[in-house]
Parts: C-alpha cells; structure tokens; sequence
C-alpha cells in the first residue's frame, strides 16, 4: 500500500480545515442569528401581543354578559335572533382566538405573562429561515425583527446550501467509489459493460436509486420521530415530508427542544437527500432536452479543476504543450465536428451492443497521441492532484 508523501498529507489537511471551517461557520451562524433574535423579540415580542390578547378578552367577557342576558329575555318567537347572537359571540371568539377556558380563568394574565421566548426556539427559527422551510410557529413582530430577518436570510440562505452541496459532493463521491469498489471486486469486467450501457439508462437508474432511498429515509421518520418528538407513524412520516420539501406548513413542528439537535441533524441530512434527489432529476431532464442535438461552441465551454475555472480550448493547450504537439495543429481542428463524430461513434457502437471495439480500427497516429496524452497529468501544468470534474456550463 502506498505512503502517503507529506506533500499530500498537508494538502489533505488544508482541505480538511477548510471545509470544517465552513462547517463550523454555519453552525456559529445560526447560534449567532438565536441569541440577536432573542434580544430583539425576547422581550418585545410577548408584550404587545399580550396587551392585545388581554383586551379582546376583556370586551368578549363583556359581550358574553350582554349576550347571556339577552337571551334570558327573549321569549319562544324570538328563538332565532337568540340564535344569531350566540353564532355572532362564537365567531368574535373564534376570530381572537381566546378559548373558554381563557374567559372562565382570571388569573390567565399571569399564566400569559409566563409564556416567554425561549433559546431553543430562536435556535429553531434561524435553522428555518437558512434552510428555506420556514414552519410559522414563531415570526418576528417589531420592525427590528423584520429587518433582521430579511438581512439574516440573505446571508444564511446562501451559506447553507452552499455547506450542503459541499457535503453532497463528498457523500456522492464516497457513495461513488464505495459502489465501484464493490463492482470492481464483484467482476472486473464491470467497466466495460459500463460502457456498453446508455447514458440515459444510466442516468434513468442514478435518478430511481436517490428518489427510493429518499423515499426509505422519509419512512424511517416513522420509526425516529416518535421517539424524538412523540407523533404518530403517520404524522412522523407527514412531517418528515414536509420538512425535507422545504414545504413547512407549520402544522406539526419540533416541540421537545431536548432531542432539538438530532431532529435538526436528521432534517439536515435529510435536505441533503432532497438536493440530491432534485439534482439527478434534473441531470435526467438535462439529458432528455439535449437528445438528438449537435454539439456547438465546445471550445467555449468552462469547466473546474482542481480549483481553476478553465475552458475546454484553455485546457487542450495545456495538454498540447505538455505533449508537444504544436498549437497551431490543435487550434485548427473543428473540435465540434470532431466531437459530433465521436459521439454518433458511441452511440453506433452502443446500439450494436458490440464490445470493446478493437485496436485495428484505431488509426496508429491516434493511438500514439493518446497515449502520450495519458501519460500526462493535472499535476504536471496545474500543480495539484487529478480532481473530477464537478460543474460545467456554457459561456
């Protein structure tokens, strides 16, 4: 087994720390974010509505007399207008929201007066507001908090998917090379068949293999969320739907704040499985939308490795003054023609279902040129280890 040189070390470590540190800066941020939103609705945040809730309290125990002694001197005939009174009553307490017990209980002013903000809740409503799920239970109501929000939202947003698809690209590469591992062990001619296999069929498996496992991890909420927030199979399983959707009704929300943190854990890796998910799908569409198309403009399209934004005709010079072949050569091939070329030869060669097609059929020249290409490497002009290619767009 290889030694790891101390070069590769260190580089390992510099990747660590950074991406811990975007972590760990998350993290701060929304503990941030709790403790601002505390001292700015902490306080503020109970005593108006409170004020107001007293009020309509005290003028529904008001008509609620007038209503009863009304009634009592109403005779048979008038039955109706009894009636309507009573519906009327019903709907203003409705419209308050105050229930019978509040009006029966005149000590609910100090019962109300006990109902404070919490640590817990702000750590939840922040966790809501970068994640996009935005449940309702607790809103800002000063213009302090409002603004608060929208500033922290702008800031947060962002930082959290940007930390999810962080961890999404390191979850999807080990899935990847965990998967490869097994073929590879299971039969070495996995590769080629591989190859042999469409790329919408593949992409067609990628896509039903992340929706069947999301769909397993929003069923195993019926088996977590009971224990965590004390709800039915059902609602466990409605819950997790919704919060995993960034749907967030508001009906069913986190209310056991001492099992907070694993329920915000599992919703986290859960939001991971959803971009993951929206991600395949998408690259599934991606696929179906350009079938059948030419290829153009190849020499314009960027991609990035090892850390650099570089362009497809950016890199080929690379390559060609590594491997010594003249620029002028590479720069005069039609690169769209010629990759057109290849792909309607991969496509002849995987409808005929044929196999690896044979060295014969490879002009010499060709052969030597790529080989020599092979030999070399990202390190040898960028200075760093073969990375993937993780995005490519247009220009």
């Amino acid at each position: 087994m290889p030694i790891l040189s101390e070069r590769s070390v260190l580089q390992v470590v510099k990747l660590s720390l950074l991406h811990g540190t975007l972590y760990i800066c998350v993290i701060l941020y929304l503990l941030l974010g709790a403790h601002v939103f505390l001292r700015l609705e902490g306080t503020a945040d109970e005593k108006p509505q409170l004020q107001k809730r007293i009020h309509s309290r005290h003028r529904l125990q008001e008509d609620m007399h007038k209503v009863i002694r009304d009634i009592a001197l109403y005779s048979r005939s008038q039955s109706f207008m009894a009636e309507a009174r009573l519906t009327g009553f019903i709907r203003r307490m409705q419209q308050a929201g105050i229930s019978v017990e509040e009006l029966e209980n005149p000590d609910m002013e100090s019962d109300q007066s006990g109902s404070e903000l919490q640590w817990a809740d702000c750590v939840l409503f922040t966790f809501t507001i970068v994640s996009t799920i935005g449940y309702g239970k607790i809103a800002p109501s000063t213009a302090k908090g409002k603004i608060f929000v929208m500033v922290y939202g702008i800031i947060g947003i962002p930082l959290f998917l940007v930390a999810l698809a962080d961890m999404s690209q390191f979850i999807s590469s080990g899935i990847s090379m965990f998967i490869s591992w097994i073929c590879a062990r299971k039969n070495k001619k996995t590769t080629s068949r591989r190859e042999q296999t469409p790329g919408l069929c593949r992409l067609l498996f990628r896509a039903l293999a992340v929706i069947s496992v999301f769909s397993l991890y929003v069923a195993a909420g019926a088996l977590v969320l009971p224990v965590l927030e004390e709800l039915g199979p059902l609602d466990s399983i409605y819950f997790a739907f919704v919060s995993l959707t960034t749907i967030g009704f508001g009906d069913i929300v986190p209310k056991r704040m001492t099992y907070l943190a694993p329920t915000l854990a599992y919703i986290t890796i859960g939001l991971w499985l959803t971009t993951e998910m929206v991600h395949k799908v998408a690259e599934l569409f991606r696929m179906v939308h350009f079938v059948g198309r030419r290829a153009t403009d190849i020499k314009d399209i960027s991609v990035w490795l090892g850390g650099c934004r570089v362009t497809v005709l950016e890199l080929i010079r690379t390559v060609a003054r590594a491997t010594g072949v003249p620029l002028k050569d590479v720069e005069d091939i039609n690169w769209d023609q010629k990759i057109n070329e290849m792909i309607d030869e991969k496509e002849t060669i995987l409808n005929k279902k044929s196999k690896q097609p044979s060295a014969q059929s490879v002009h010499p020249e060709k052969l030597c040129t790529i080989a020599r290409m092979k030999s070399v490497t990202s390190r040898d002009f960028f200075g760093v280890s073969p990375l993937p290619l993780i995005d490519y767009e247009n220009n």
